[in-house]
């Protein structure tokens, strides 16, 4: 496959995933808004609306390196790339919140964030599984 039609197609690969990665995130939204509005009122919409942020970036890097490293005939090392972008972040930010500010109101904040990181992961990981489907491993690596 020449260089340009790798492009083209790990273009078109990319927004399609986040086309998909960002509806999954929208109809979370659906379900999440209404409870962080009846926890915390307006704050308890922003910290959601952060958290949504947040997942929704880690999970556009991920596609963008699983897809770049995929037209680079690389596929294994965009899903270890993908996956570490995926989990650290979030991960690490509720961590963080755990040990720096236990007794804090972010409770609808880590809540929301956990619930958008375990959407994000799942839609990812299916969309990862399909593409290592189309795209076997080099038999140098089986």
């Amino acid at each position: 496959m020449s260089e340009n039609n790798r492009q083209i197609c790990g273009s078109r690969q990319f927004f399609r995933n986040a086309s998909l990665l960002v509806l999954a995130m929208v109809g979370v939204s659906v379900l999440v808004g209404p409870l962080a509005y009846m926890a915390e009122g307006q704050a308890g919409v922003l910290r959601a609306l952060a958290a949504a942020i947040l997942c929704l970036a880690c999970g556009l890097m991920a596609i963008a390196l699983r897809v770049w490293f995929t037209s680079q005939n690389n596929p294994l090392a965009g899903l270890l790339g993908s996956m570490a972008v995926r989990f650290f972040p979030p991960l690490v930010l509720c961590l963080l919140i755990a040990i720096k500010r236990p007794d804090s109101d972010f409770f609808v904040f880590v809540g929301s964030l956990l619930m958008y990181y375990l959407v994000a992961l799942a839609v990812e990981s299916i969309l990862a599984v399909q593409e290592s489907q189309k795209n076997p491993l080099p038999q140098e690596l089986t």
